[in-house]
């Protein structure tokens, strides 16, 4: 077991992708899940309307935002089919109008609730806000019965239009699309990561499998720890008998490293990078990266594996191809 750490220490994934995968997992789900908190916004009523909007009795124009200053208002005289409560009001200039007002803006008309049952109250004006709109015709009938009176009388006493207040709109507080699409590209670099990690191990495991399977494990893990030279900033390591990779899960005895050749990573003929890939008897590939300007360094490396393998096929040709291919099938 302490041969196998060993090994996998220096030829497998690392912590750093672990490290990497939990990160973005938690990222992914911090976006997927987080909802922000509610504002504390506290609803103003009445509602408000725009400064220069017009007096209710102003002009007859339906829709149009309005206000009403009024100095008496009833009970709830009728409920519509919806739920909106009508009441009768008194204004400044002492005409009857119909309001329908929310709950919260009725609460805050005490005064003018005393002076509609109380003709000798105190006098308070209150500003209604809402729009003009016509009398429905069951909020009408029901006008008629409470008051006894016919449609000619309430249309001179009441009129056609009534005043219905604006439902308060606060600000919307969900998620924005933004968190979904965060969500999102957190998880595909989660998935892109696990991937690499999972890549790797299989290819690091895969290693320790043909070593254990020569009895060469014991072999390999000492002369990784005392025998091995490292080369290109420790990525790569030679012993006598081994060949090792730094976090690529290559360990392979020098006679299982079969074939070697470049690729060029790019499009086109625009390289970005380029890579020296080495096979192995386990069936793996095993890449080792270079920059593009790096391609004598390379090939210097490449060099070095054929003096230490000399039956190592390189380069990518249709030949070593299909030895290859031969040999694995």
């Amino acid at each position: 077991m302490d041969e196998r750490k060993t090994l996998l220490s220096y030829i497998g994934p690392g912590p750093w992708l672990v490290l990497a995968c939990v990160l973005l997992l938690a990222a992914m789900l911090l976006c997927a899940f987080y909802t922000p908190a509610a504002a504390a916004i506290e609803p103003v009523y009445p509602p408000p309307i725009p400064s220069d909007a017009p007096a209710f009795s102003a002009s007859g124009e339906e829709g149009e935002l309005v206000y009403l200053n009024t100095i008496a208002v009833s009970d709830a005289i009728c409920q519509s089919e919806d739920g909106k409560l009508y009441y009768a009001a008194e204004d400044n200039e002492h005409y009857f109008r119909i309001v329908c007002v929310s709950g919260e803006t009725y609460a805050l008309m005490s005064r003018q609730r005393e002076l509609w049952n109380a003709a000798d109250s105190f006098v308070s004006q209150f500003r209604l806000t809402g729009r003009r709109a016509r009398i429905p015709d069951a909020v009408k009938a029901d006008f008629l019965k409470v008051f006894s009176m016919d449609e000619e009388v309430f249309d001179l006493n009441f009129g056609r239009l009534c005043l219905v207040e604006e439902p308060v709109v606060l600000p919307d507080t969900g998620r924005s699309a933004a968190w979904t699409v965060f969500a999102v590209l957190f998880a595909l670099g989660f998935l892109a990561v696990l991937a690499l990690w999972l890549f790797r191990f299989l290819a690091a495991w895969s290693a320790l499998v043909r070593l254990e399977e020569n009895e060469r494990l014991g072999d390999a893990a000492r002369q990784l720890e005392n025998g091995a030279r490292s080369e290109r900033d420790d990525k790569l390591r030679f012993s006598e008998d081994f060949l090792y990779g730094g976090r690529i899960g290559l360990a392979a005895e020098w006679k299982d490293v079969l074939w070697s050749y470049e690729r060029s990573l790019g499009k086109g003929k625009l390289v970005l990078a380029r890579a020296l890939v080495i096979r192995t008897a386990d069936g793996k590939a095993h890449p080792l990266l270079f920059s593009a300007q790096e391609a004598k360094d390379l090939r210097r490396l490449a060099n070095r594996l054929c003096e230490r393998n000399p039956k190592m096929l390189w380069d990518l040709t249709a030949e070593n191809r299909a030895a290859w291919e031969g040999r694995n099938a």
